[in-house]
């Protein structure tokens, strides 16, 4: 069965938490660090959970998600979603803490019911939206743990959300290579894609040399206006970067596919196929959709 991003904490009202200060280990990772994604104890949790009561709630969305610290599942309006999961796939129920530093940034912590943890964060945005399961990616018979955190409180989320996927290597898990800038506390996935504006009227020419891709796009009718509007600059010949994050995942199988909207506002979407081959992510083949999902 496809397993979708379909569930998200989504939010009517249009909330920007986002901060531009920076924090120890912001930076981008060089190659050799990219999967040191540390998953020991951390003593801050384990106060955390001591000292929070393990109780059902019944909050409203905007508190749940911006001040409450303790299990989701114990979240009324999130309980559905969060309870009663499996995501390594062992026979034991896994649960999602959430909490916040000292400097206000929104950690999640999945607590394995073999007692693994594994920390999601620190997230400036605490609005995030998350989603997080388990799929044997690799094929090695154990389940990889795939994260996407929604921007829910931006103005346009297309634009790009938190993906990640970790595996377990021994005691630990480590975050594993996926296909464009990653960081060791923003967790992002995808390829610069183009957008130029072609001689023939509504039609756009979508580019990416990483993919070899190269294919003209005609927009249909329900997205001339909003182009004319967010693009009217845009000159004949005229080539501009149009995304460079996927904002969701998906998995079928063996099968790993990122979206990428590449026009603001609209539905149209680079739907990009990879699968795990010799120990790295391998593209298989890239699709433009008219409507993403």
């Amino acid at each position: 069965m496809k397993k979708n991003i379909g569930i998200f904490l989504v939010m009517c009202i249009m909330l920007t938490a986002c901060k531009n200060d920076k924090f120890p280990y912001d930076d981008e990772l060089d190659d050799s660090e990219k999967n040191e994604i540390s998953t020991e104890y951390n003593s801050v949790i384990d106060r955390k959970i001591a000292n929070t009561k393990d109780e059902k709630i019944n909050i409203a969305y905007d508190e749940a998600l911006s001040e409450y610290e303790g299990y989701l599942d114990n979240v009324k309006l999130f309980e559905e979603n969060y309870k009663n999961q499996d995501y390594d796939g062992d026979g034991k129920t896994d649960r999602i803490f959430q909490y916040f530093r000292n400097d206000n940034k929104k950690v999640y912590t999945i607590c394995f019911g073999n007692g693994d943890r594994l920390e999601l964060g620190a997230f400036d945005d605490t609005f995030l939206g998350l989603e997080v399961w388990g799929a044997d990616i690799t094929g090695d018979g154990k389940n990889e743990i795939v994260f996407c955190g929604e921007h829910t409180g931006n103005t346009w989320i297309q634009s790009g959300s938190e993906i990640a996927i970790w595996r377990k290597d021994g005691s630990e898990y480590t975050r594993m290579n996926l296909p464009g800038k990653q960081t060791r506390m923003r967790y992002s996935a995808g390829y610069d894609i183009y957008i130029e504006k072609a001689e023939q009227e509504n039609t756009i020419l979508v580019t990416c040399p990483e993919l070899g891709l190269e294919e003209e796009y005609v927009l249909p009718e329900n997205q001339r206006e909003e182009f004319d509007s967010c693009y009217k600059d845009l000159k004949v010949g005229e080539r501009i970067l149009s995304s460079s994050k996927a904002w969701k995942i998906a998995v079928d199988g063996d099968d790993i596919f990122l979206y990428e909207a590449f026009l603001d506002r609209q539905t149209a979407a680079v739907k990009i196929k990879m699968q795990w081959k010799e120990n790295k992510f391998e593209v298989m083949n890239t699709e433009i959709l008219e409507e993403y999902l």
